[in-house]
């Protein structure tokens, strides 16, 4: 029986020449599965680079699914002489936080049909948050503004601005909370989210926020026990990154109805393994399944892999 390229090649030494022959297209096809999986856009996954610092570990590398269920932080205190003055106040008081963002932004892209994207915007966010009210309640806000410093209207398009390169100002935050028990709560009206789809994609002036009604929890997770997040709800209007205004979310996706999305999903975690899956559906208009799994594995103190 004759020997396969393949056989010969194992059972016979192998030349220079014939181990080049060998090893090369192998190489070849990692190289081309990277520029495959590297340069094909992610749309569930590309508002992490914008706004996620470089990890310094494995340990540190967020993915979608851990961003879904993850906790908002608590904003940092901008003015600290505001909590000496409340210090004696009920918890509701005494815990609140505001907080000043500036951000400013220049945008110039010079596109291949020889038009140009232009603009310089200052803007930024203030931010509300309070305390614990019986330790079961809490509010919150964020007003954001965009305000235009230098483009021309023909050279709209940068999305730091709303169309015809106009400023805005708009309450993107208005929110209530009820801590039912340890990390478990719901959210009430205007939040932020960030799931693989639904999502602040926070990469220009002022972020996506959204009307709606959502729950989120975790259990375990505690002295290496296995931990379970989730969350779901009913997400009703969508405010863009560059707009205003809440439109209700199926006409953000082009439908000309008034209908909003379910959502729902959970995580698991034990020993450097995360499974998880989240689901979005609205009647007659979409449904995207995503799901998720991934192993972290520290080799050495300082070299770590994930899959």
């Amino acid at each position: 029986m004759k020997k396969s390229y393949l056989q010969q090649s194992f059972l016979t030494p192998l030349t220079t020449q014939k181990r080049l022959r060998l090893i090369f297209p192998v190489f070849l096809l990692l190289f081309l599965t990277a520029l495959a999986v590297l340069g094909t856009p992610v749309w569930a996954q590309e508002y992490i680079r914008d706004q996620e610092p470089v990890p310094d570990s494995v340990d540190q590398v967020v993915s979608p699914m851990e961003l879904s269920f993850k906790e908002k932080p608590e904003i940092p205190r901008f003015f600290p002489w505001l909590k000496e003055q409340l210090k004696d106040t009920p918890a509701f008081f005494r815990d609140t936080k505001l907080n000043f963002n500036i951000r400013e932004y220049y945008f110039y892209r010079d596109k291949f049909d020889n038009s140009i994207n232009e603009a310089l915007a200052l803007g930024g966010a203030l931010s509300y948050q309070s305390g614990w009210f019986l330790d079961h309640f809490g509010v919150g806000a964020v007003l954001y503004t965009s305000q235009r410093l230098y483009g021309w209207q023909d050279r709209d398009g940068t999305l730091l601005l709303k169309p015809e390169q106009q400023g805005y100002t708009q309450v993107g935050q208005i929110y209530a909370r009820v801590k039912l028990f340890e990390d478990n709560f719901i959210n009430i009206y205007r939040y932020e989210y960030n799931t693989p789809y639904i999502n602040k994609n926070d990469n220009r002036m002022t972020p996506n926020t959204f009307e709606g009604y959502t729950f989120q929890g975790a259990y375990g997770g505690k002295e290496g026990a296995p931990e379970f997040r989730y969350g779901g709800g009913y997400i009703t209007r969508i405010k863009e990154r560059n707009s205003d205004r809440f439109i209700w979310m199926s006409r953000d996706a082009g439908a000309e109805v008034n209908r909003g999305v379910f959502l729902g999903g959970g995580k698991v975690s034990y020993r450097g393994f995360t499974f998880g899956a989240i689901d979005y559906y609205s009647d007659d208009i979409i449904n995207i399944f995503y799901t998720e799994g991934g192993y972290k594995l520290n080799v050495t103190e300082r070299l770590g892999l994930i899959f």
